[in-house]
C-alpha cells in the first residue's frame, strides 16, 4: 500500500501530483488533464467527462504555508474558486462543476460552484456561481 506523509506535502504541486495520480487510477467516467489550457489561463486539473451524462469538473488548488486556521483555509478555497470564474476556465463547458481547494498540512478545505444557466449577448454561457 502506498501512502504520503503530510510532511512531504509542503507545496501546491505536490498536492496536484498526488491528486492527479489518484484520479488517473480510479477515474472511469472522466479523463484527467493536468494544467489544462482553459479560458484565460491554465486550470490545475480538469476532469473531462467522456461518458454520456457526466459533467466536466474544474479543480483549482491553493497550498498554504504553516498551520492555517479554518477561516484562512476557507477564504483561500474561495479564492481558488473565484480564479476559475475570473479566468473563465469553464468557457465552452456549459455544465461544468468547479471546485476550489486549499491545503495546509493534514487539512483541506473544498468549495464547490457550478455553471450558471445565464447567457450573454454573444450567446456564451455565464460564469461560475460561488456559494
Amino acid at each position: 500500500m502506498m501512502s504520503f506523509s503530510f510532511k512531504t506535502l509542503a507545496k501546491e504541486h505536490t498536492y496536484q501530483t498526488m491528486l492527479l495520480t489518484i484520479f488517473i487510477a480510479v477515474c472511469g467516467t472522466h479523463r484527467p488533464v493536468d494544467e489544462a489550457m482553459c479560458g484565460d489561463g491554465y486550470c490545475d486539473l480538469v476532469l473531462e467527462g467522456f461518458k454520456e451524462g457526466t459533467r466536466d469538473i474544474l479543480i483549482e488548488y491553493k497550498a498554504l504555508d504553516g498551520d492555517a486556521d479554518r477561516d484562512e483555509m476557507g477564504k483561500t478555497a474561495r479564492k481558488a474558486l473565484e480564479q476559475i470564474r475570473r479566468k473563465d476556465y469553464a468557457h465552452g463547458r456549459p455544465d461544468a462543476m468547479a471546485y476550489g481547494m486549499a491545503f495546509s498540512g493534514k487539512r483541506a478545505a473544498v468549495i464547490m460552484g457550478r455553471r450558471r444557466p445565464v447567457y450573454h449577448a454573444r450567446g456564451d454561457p455565464g460564469g461560475i456561481l460561488t456559494p
